[in-house]
């Protein structure tokens, strides 16, 4: 196999073992991106229409099986190239695979934060914290992003009464 080839088929290989993971819920809506730099930008969906929760999603891939401190590792300059891009004003994931054995890893690069006071901040990472990538991380995933808008979207929106202001109109 030569080399370019071989990084476009593990580069190919990530994008589909991602799709497969995302898609397994019905509650996300999966979309290329190109205009800001990542991958994908997921959209939670919801029953009771909340409103708009994406989270975007780079991507970062080898051929080999690493241990979860070997991902850290290769993730460094992964996460350096997602803080250049930057910044996000939404969460961001960096998704990482090893094709061989269909591993997958998620590390925040924008960590959707809700602090003892109850405000919303997006942590930026420079290095990799990595957790093995399966439903249930996904499920943790998406959990911490619902929180962090709901939040968000309380914190932004006035909790006072609203005035209804009269309007006079003249014949």
């Amino acid at each position: 196999m030569n080399a370019e080839f071989k990084e476009r088929f593990v580069t190919e290989r990530a994008r589909a073992l991602a799709i497969v993971l995302l898609t397994r819920r019905d509650d996300l809506l999966v979309q290329e991106t190109e205009e800001n730099g990542l991958d994908y930008t997921v959209r939670i969906k919801s029953a009771d229409n909340v409103g708009d929760r994406p989270f975007g999603v780079y991507m970062g891939a080898s051929m080999s099986p690493v241990t979860l401190e070997g991902a850290n590792k290769q993730l460094k300059p992964v996460m350096g190239k997602v803080q250049s891009i930057g910044p996000f004003h939404f969460p961001v994931c960096v998704f990482y695979f090893t094709v061989k054995d269909d591993q997958g890893y998620y590390a925040w690069a924008y960590e959707p934060v809700v602090t003892a006071e109850g405000q919303p901040r997006l942590t930026a990472h420079a290095e990799a914290h990595c957790h093995k990538l399966s439903n249930e991380s996904l499920q943790d995933i998406v959990s911490a992003v619902k929180r962090w808008y709901d939040i968000f979207h309380a914190t932004m929106t006035a909790s006072g009464k609203v005035e209804q202001l009269e309007v006079t109109v003249k014949p």
